[in-house]
Parts: structure tokens; sequence; C-alpha cells
């Protein structure tokens, strides 16, 4: 009897142990909205009739007058090692206000049970809109967004470090947030696709909570069979003029926007977490567009080894000597000497101009300059001279600025996302440029209060990210729907490398882009073709 007392104490405890592990944790993932319909229903929560919502793309700009377009799912895709986003626009069902009070997305889920962590991948927003009033000069049939106010700055739900609230004590925050019947609200949901995910289809669910009740739904992301790669193929170097922190840095990395590094000795974490590849040694020569007439003397070449040897070994360093001086021929001479004691002492020139003759013939037998940058159409212009410059082995850029001609991609507030995109991505791959450039990137002090208006001559110019101060984060930048719309575009551009070596041939984009000249301002076509391409690499 002793025995068999203790076997049956035995087999209750096995039992025991398989129920309780077999049950589904109390933090784990919602199945679907119905579950947590029904959860919430048991805490006196039900689905409100007052509000609603519809999901969109992360290239549309949703005014605040905008009608639903009826969809409440979407189908996400994407690689390892690179972001999927979406939006959730809220809006009210009926007269009077909704007080929207929480915004959660569950961890993502597999059918395969595999879990991608909404704490450690999901960053949720609240889009911020920018009054514009006048609109930046227009040229050609480039599409134009029109005046009024436009979705830009993306507020974060949560302290990026803390993973804590941010509270209503600073000037602007996410929620609550009072609807109304005026005016839609959207949120930005950016999933960040880690390299050790397995492939295969992810379901999440989001939930907004409100004074009037909850509504939400599901999504899926499928994760592709491929990574792209860890250290970014593009060449990538933006200017930033506000005080630095490597908080800013930092922030500016995850969205493959490189600004050198406050301290030089995060470079290896930067370039080994983020794929930073590059940094800018120093020695501007002090000459631009507005300043052509004498350019300093060239650094000495010990001076060039000591700045050389501070930086991370595996990044592509330059010398970024002068900006926009490509008929001065009164400093070509000068220009060489720099490329002289430059190459003697380990590294790279770097000047926004198109290859000249002169200066494609160096004083130490190589080209002077080693990676010219250009506009738009000064690369469609100089096509003999980059051929050349290709065969000495320079690295060919490209830049936005203004709006310089009637055809290209422009980098203004008041012009669509896509412009933002499909520069650095599909049209710099189908040219075979090496990098991109943009000249700063938190040029506040040109406009009074970035978070009211960007209107000036060529509105939003130089202005990229949000100062994080008005957000309770002293210390960083907020990012915009155009930074992300920038950072995709990188990401289109390693898409595009990733299947090309695999396949030993040039990846087609003709469908989205062959050149400055001939590129999609359809974002559906640029949407649906690149899910192509990732599922020829996924096969």
């Amino acid at each position: 009897m002793k025995i068999k007392r203790i076997a049956a104490l035995l087999l209750s405890l096995i039992l025991s142990f398989c129920f309780t592990g077999c049950e589904k944790k109390e933090n784990a993932a919602p199945d679907s909205w119905q579950e947590v319909v029904n959860q919430e229903s048991l805490e006196g929560n039900e689905v409100s009739k007052d509000f609603g919502f519809w999901v969109t793309d992360s290239l549309d700009r949703v005014r605040k007058n905008r009608k639903t377009n009826g969809k409440i799912t979407i189908e996400l895709a994407g690689a390892k090692g690179e972001y999927e986003s979406f939006q959730i626009v809220t809006f009210t069902e009926s007269s009077g206000t909704v007080k929207l009070t929480d915004f959660t997305v569950s961890d993502l889920v597999s059918e395969s049970g595999d879990v991608i962590s909404a704490e450690d991948y999901v960053t949720l927003y609240r889009e911020h809109y920018i009054k514009s009033e006048i609109q930046s000069p227009t040229s050609g049939d480039v599409i134009q967004e029109t005046t009024g106010e436009i979705p830009d700055a993306l507020i974060p739900l949560k302290n990026p470090k803390t993973k804590e609230l941010l509270g209503e004590s600073a000037r602007f925050y996410a929620l609550p947030y009072e609807l109304t019947e005026e005016a839609c609200q959207p949120f930005f949901v950016d999933i960040e696709i880690p390299r050790e995910a397995k492939a295969g289809t992810y379901k999440g669910v989001f939930t907004f909570k409100s004074d009037k009740g909850i509504q939400g739904g599901e999504f899926t992301l499928k994760v592709w069979d491929i990574a792209l790669s860890e250290v970014q193929t593009q060449g990538s170097y933006f200017g930033s003029w506000s005080t630095q922190t490597p908080q800013k840095v930092e922030e500016a990395a995850k969205n493959r926007i490189f600004i050198n590094a406050t301290n030089i000795d995060a470079e290896k974490e930067l370039y080994e977490k983020y794929g930073f590849n590059n940094a800018n040694v120093g020695f501007w020569g002090n000459v631009d567009i507005d300043n052509t007439d004498k350019m300093k003397e060239a650094p000495e070449v010990s001076k060039v080894k000591e700045a050389v040897a501070k930086h991370y070994d595996k990044l592509n360093l330059f010398a970024y000597t002068a900006d926009e001086i490509g008929g001065a021929t009164n400093l070509y001479s000068r220009i060489k000497e720099y490329g002289v004691a430059l190459h003697a002492g380990g590294t790279k020139q770097l000047i926004t101009m198109p290859p000249t003759e002169e200066l494609l013939n160096g004083d130490d037998g190589k080209s002077a300059v080693d990676i010219w940058v250009m506009l738009p159409k000064q690369f469609d212009s100089h096509t003999e001279l980059i051929a050349k410059a290709r065969d000495l082995g320079c690295e060919i850029w490209t830049y936005n600025c203004l709006v310089q001609d009637n055809y290209s991609p422009k980098w203004l507030l008041d012009y669509p996302l896509i412009d933002y995109r499909i520069h650095p991505g599909f049209i710099n791959y189908s040219i075979d440029a090496d990098g991109f450039l943009f000249w700063v990137i938190d040029n506040w002090n040109t406009v009074g209060d970035p978070w009211s208006s960007l209107d000036m001559t060529y509105n939003g110019d130089g202005i990229l990210f949000y100062p994080g101060s008005d957000v309770g984060l002293d210390d960083t930048f907020v990012p915009s729907l155009r930074v992300k719309a920038i950072r995709d575009g990188f990401e289109d551009y390693e898409l595009c490398y990733a299947l090309e070596q695999i396949n030993s041939v040039k990846t087609d984009t003709s469908k989205i882009a062959t050149s400055f000249s001939d590129w999609t301002k359809d974002k559906q076509v640029l949407l649906e073709e690149r899910s192509k391409l990732g599922n020829l690499l996924n096969n």
C-alpha cells in the first residue's frame, strides 16, 4: 500500500508538472485580436463603437482629413537584419472626443512558436504634424505635396533606453491623446527583424485603450530566409551640427544614417551593431561653394597618420576636405597636395564635385580625389569622366540638395516619402553608386521652432531629426517619417546587393528605377516589386 501511495503521489506530481508546463504563460502573446477582446471583457473593457482605425504602409502621408481606406490588417515581409513598418490611423466614429490612453503591440509569434519580442524589437510612435504654409520650388513633372499640416515627427511612446513610458511633463508626448471628429491621428509601428529570427510568418496583435473602450486588430510579418549584410555595403555620411552625444549617434546609426561618432572608441560597437562603415578623419580645407578664394595648407603626413590611427581599422576612412568647388580651378593644385598627403597618411580624399581630368591625374600617380560625390544632374552629365574615375578605383557617391533639376527625387518636407527612399535605394543601386551623402540632419537654427514649422525657401532642407528635449529625451534625436524612408532606402540597396551576390548578376530593378530620370513615383509599385525581389531571395 505504501508503495502504491508513493507511486500515486509521483504520478500526481508528474501530471501536475506537465499540465502546468503546457499552460500558456500569463504574459504570452495573444493568438488573436478576439483573445484580447475576451480577456479585456473580463476586466470590463468592451470594444468601442466611438472610435475606429485603418492601416496603411510606411510610405503613406496621412493628412488629418483622410478618410478610412477600409483596411484593418496588413501583411509585411522582410529580411533578417532590416526593419519593416506600417501605420495605424485612428479616428472617431461619432461626435465628441475619445481619449486614447494606451497603445500596445504583442510579441510576434510564428506558426511554429518562434517569438520576436515586442519589448526588444518593436518601437511605437505617435505622428506629429508640421504646419506648412508655403511650398518649396517645384520643377518639371516631379510630384509635390500640398500645403497644410504634414505628418513627420515621430514621438516615441517609450524611452528607447529604459523602455519606460514617457510622461506628460514634456512639451510633446505620445499618450494620452484626445481624438476629435475633425481629424484622424496616425501611429507608426516600427519592427526590427532580428538576425537570429527563424524564417516563417509571424502574427502580431495591436491594441488601443481609451476612456470609451478598446480597439485593435492583427498583422502578419513574413521573415524571409535571408539576412542583409552585417556591415552596410553602401557608404553613408551625414553631417550633424547640434551638440553631439553618443545617444544621437546611435539613434542616427540605427536608421542607417551615419554621422561621426562623438567618441571614436565607440566606432567598433557601431560597426558590429549597426553596420557603421565609414568615418571622416577631419582636415577640412575651409572651402565651399561660397568661399573658393584659398584652401588651407595640406596637412603633414604624420598628422594624417595620427588621425587615422585613432579610428577603428575596419572602417572606410576619408577626409572631407572641400564642398561644391567643382568650378574653382584655382584650388586644384592645393587639392592635389591634399591628395598626396592623405594617401601617404593612409586615407582618402572626399569632395562634393564631379571628376575632372586634372584632378584624376594627381601628383602621386593616383586620382587626387578618391570619393567623388555628385548631384543627380552632375552624375548624368559626366558619364565619361565617371567611367575614368571608376577605372582608377575611385568611389562614386551621390547626394541630394534643394531643387537642382526637374526630374530627380527631392529631399524636402513637401515632397513624397518615396523621394527619400528611392534615391539612396533603388536609384543608387541601379547606377552603381558606392555611397550617399547629405549635408546636415539637424540644422534647426534655420527655423524658429522645428516642431511647429519647417517653412523656408526649401522646406525642411537639412532637418531630418527633431530635438529630443521637447519629448523628454534631452540627449538624443527624435526621428521622422523621412528618416524611416531613408533607412528603408538603404535597406533596398542591401537587398538588391544580396540578390546580386547569390546570382552573380546585377539585380534587375527596371520596374522600380534605372536612373535619376527613370524611376517610379508610385509607392505601390516600389513595395510590390521589392516584395518580389525578397521572395526571389527567399527561394
